[in-house]
């Protein structure tokens, strides 16, 4: 039998009941899942990624599945209607040869009767023996099918196949399909594939199919009773699984098939058993085994703590998305910065998501440095995710992830009272340094541009329990602030280049002063002349003593007057 040619004859009949219906080569071995979002028929690239982008993380989220460290789409291109429509049903045919017998016997019956009960077709005599004639040999069709699961294979499998391979054999991640519609034939196809080439990273590969039009399932399915498009397919086609879920059909979608409208709705009862089944797999699907052709974040590194170099170097290609978890403790104070590493049309951007799934950094992006600061509003798994942000969303490029998480960041040490500290700013990059304090103690900071280039020196100073008490003090060449501890701990300072772009590179000078306990310069006695030198944003500190009630006068003058380096001096008294 020609599949083809019979797909072809009998589409007519299937749109008019579809009518009638309608009246990072990256990540730590065994560390991530890589969630992908498997499209159905007639959808562009761009809104199967409207989905994956929209929905995918919430998912999880609600499911618990807290590492997921790539998003995905494993598409599927559509050339229409009628012609996904038509490469649906051979794929059914090759999925299991009875369909096509079923589909064949299923419309000729229907035809026949229609046209029969509407006075259209006058049986002739002897036309029982034919119809019998023809029901035989459908019926022997059916017999000598094997009824085995088949399969197919075309490009789109050949790319998800890649992507897959990928994830699991290098990356060591697991993979995890959300499938929709045509999406589960083309998971099982690509299931079926990874078998054929490496069948040890199977156990690692899972598949949440929804609206589910193929016959099995290995991770478990949703279908509704009301699906009138699979619904269609099973009546036609017999090969499909049988309904597991009620959802009524409303106005949103009168086919009761789409994903976001009818499966995932928050509001309607398959939502639920699409996350148990995520759930589930979350739990217990193992990670594939390592091999020495895996690689990670720099050695040393954690997410909830900070760097002075990169915490996270990975390639963006085009389409893709990388995504990181973090987890953060309500009032947290988090910085996050994605650098470009080299040239070219690559925009760096990301979006950051909380424990439910929702944007808390909706899309900051740069032309070299995309940059932002938040505060953590609840406890829980947040998810970075680092993506092209170019006006064709279709760049590739390198990229350095730099992130703080106050209290916890202390990437360059600790800082003492009249320190004086060197360091050196990579592009967009994030130092973190700390210090103690006790409450009513007096801070004073200055960061310096040493070189005098495009650095703009910035800094945040955080208290002892992230919340922002320094908020972002720049300076052309000198950033400066002075405060009082309000509480006793751990304060996080952090240091940054805040030139348009913040782009700009260089070394710096971190200076710190704290009162009392600075005591840079020695003490100072009555009647003292000190004559000291002052680097561009330097502190220096002295102390003295005095009883209470005594007067003391300070004055400092400059000794030079030409703009040059200039000396100080500093006399003294104290009248009692």
């Amino acid at each position: 039998m020609n599949t083809r040619s019979i797909l072809l004859a009998v589409i007519v009949v299937v749109v008019l009941a579809r009518a009638a219906a309608a009246a990072p080569d990256a990540g730590c071995v065994g560390t991530g899942t890589s969630l992908y979002f498997g499209n159905g028929i007639n959808k562009t690239y761009d809104e199967a990624w409207e989905v994956a982008d929209d929905d995918l993380l919430g998912l999880a989220a609600e499911a618990k599945v807290n590492d997921v460290v790539e998003i995905g789409v494993a598409y599927n291109h559509t050339d229409g209607f009628l012609e996904d429509v038509i490469q649906t049903l051979e794929q059914k045919e090759e999925e299991d040869p009875r369909f096509g017998w079923f589909l064949l016997n299923n419309i000729t019956g229907y035809l026949l009767r229609g046209l029969n009960v509407v006075g259209i077709l006058q049986l002739p005599a002897g036309a029982a023996t034919l119809i019998a004639t023809l029901q035989t040999v459908i019926n022997q069709g059916l017999a000598d099918s094997d009824s085995q699961p088949g399969t197919f294979y075309d490009s789109d499998v050949a790319d998800q196949v890649s992507a897959y391979d990928e994830d699991l054999s290098v990356n060591g991640y697991r993979v995890i399909v959300v499938a929709h519609s045509q999406g589960t034939l083309y998971a099982n196809a690509s299931r079926a594939a990874l078998a054929a080439s490496d069948s040890t990273v199977l156990g690692s590969f899972g598949i949440v199919a929804v609206g589910d039009a193929a016959e099995v399932s290995f991770n478990g399915y949703v279908t509704s009773d009301d699906d009138l498009v699979i619904g269609a397919l099973r009546t036609l086609g017999r090969t499909v699984l049988p309904a597991n879920v009620h959802v009524p059909v409303s106005d949103s979608d009168f086919t009761g098939h789409g994903f976001e409208e009818v499966y995932i709705s928050a509001q309607l009862p398959a939502r639920p058993k699409v996350v148990a089944l995520l759930s589930t797999l979350g739990g217990g699907l193992p990670y594939p085994a390592p091999n020495a052709d895996s690689c990670g974040p720099p050695s040393g590194c954690a997410f909830n703590g900070g760097s002075a170099t990169a915490l996270y170097s990975g390639t963006i290609v085009p389409g893709d998305t990388q995504a990181y978890p973090l987890e953060l403790s309500a009032g947290q104070g988090v910085g996050v910065r994605v650098a470009e590493v080299g040239t070219g049309s690559f925009t760096p951007a990301f979006k950051v998501y909380d424990p439910t799934g929702a944007k808390v950094v909706n899309g900051a992006s740069g032309a070299n440095v995309a940059s932002d600061f938040f505060a953590a509003q609840r406890t829980g798994t947040y998810t970075v995710v680092v993506y092209d942000g170019s006006s064709s969303l279709t760049s590739a490029g390198a990229y350095n992830l730099y992130l703080m998480v106050a209290p916890g960041a202390d990437a360059c040490g600790s800082l003492t009272p009249g320190d004086v500290v060197s360091g050196q700013l990579a592009e967009g990059a994030l130092d973190s340094y700390t210090f103690s304090a006790q409450a009513g103690q007096g801070v004073g900071i200055r960061v310096t541009d040493v070189d005098g280039t495009n650095l703009i020196p910035a800094f945040i100073v955080y208290d002892p329990v992230g919340a922002i008490v320094v908020n972002g003090a720049f300076g052309a060449d000198v950033a400066s602030d002075f405060i009082p501890a309000r509480m006793s701990g751990t304060y996080t300072v952090v240091v940054y280049d805040e030139s348009v772009g913040n782009a700009s590179t260089g070394p710096y000078n971190l200076y710190f002063t704290l009162a009392p306990g600075a005591n840079k310069g020695g003490a100072l006695n009555p009647g003292d002349v000190v004559s000291g030198q002052l680097a561009e944003g330097a502190l220096d500190s002295y102390t003295f003593s005095a009883a209470m009630g005594d007067g003391v006068a300070l004055t400092v003058t400059a000794t030079r007057l030409d703009g040059a380096a200039s000396s100080i001096q500093i006399p003294v008294s104290v009248v009692p």
